[in-house]
């Protein structure tokens, strides 16, 4: 599930397999496309194989449909969208979340394991203006310096520095789209796998 990339500063660092996936030029997918490259970790690459079985296999327009993506504007990031991620994909939890920090993502990534899709402005962060359209991207690591991104736009494992990213991020209110296992509640094989059935016809 992890493995070591070089930094900027001559170390290595620890990221999650998170395989990439590259956005189609013109389009509105940054969410899709980031939600199937998280889907495909917990598909392919997580430990748990209960986790592992019962992702759906959805590809990018079976995700844009349940996100209700337009191609032309993107996608609505709020709570009906959450409430749809997890009515279709039982297996793992969705949660919205504002006014997040560092330390609370690197808890979640670093030491949970979980890849989470972060919202940032990534216009002022390649011109330096807003462009008033926050973009989709996985978190994929973190360290003391920086942050590491799978981003469908400017490539795989892309590195950060922390102080400018969060100039990008606050501008898009610190929002970040957790999505964690789902080992509360129905974790079991019979109702996973009638989900996962329904999602792969």
């Amino acid at each position: 599930m992890i493995r070591k990339i070089p930094a900027s500063n001559n170390n290595e660092v620890e990221v999650l397999c998170v395989p990439w996936y590259p956005q189609q030029e013109n389009s509105y997918y940054c969410l899709p496309y980031s939600l199937w490259m998280v889907l495909q970790f917990y598909k392919n690459i997580h430990n748990n194989d209960l986790i592992r079985k019962n992702i759906p296999d959805l590809d990018v327009e079976k995700i844009a449909k349940i996100c209700k993506t337009d191609p032309r504007a993107g996608t609505r990031i709020n709570e009906q969208l959450i409430v749809s991620l997890n009515k279709e994909i039982p297996a793992l939890n969705f949660r919205l979340v504002n006014a997040y920090d560092f330390n609370q993502l690197k808890r979640i990534v670093v030491e949970n394991n979980c890849p989470c899709i972060i919202i940032y402005d990534c216009g002022y962060y390649i011109y330096g203006i807003e462009s008033q359209v926050g973009h989709a991207g996985v978190v994929i690591g973190l360290d003391d310096n920086a942050i590491y991104l799978n981003n469908p736009w400017l490539g795989a494992e892309v590195e950060i520095d922390k102080v400018k990213f969060n100039d990008c991020w606050e501008i898009e209110y610190n929002q970040i789209l957790l999505i964690e296992p789902n080992l509360q509640t129905n974790l079991n094989e019979e109702n996973f796998n009638k989900n996962a059935n329904k999602n792969s016809n």
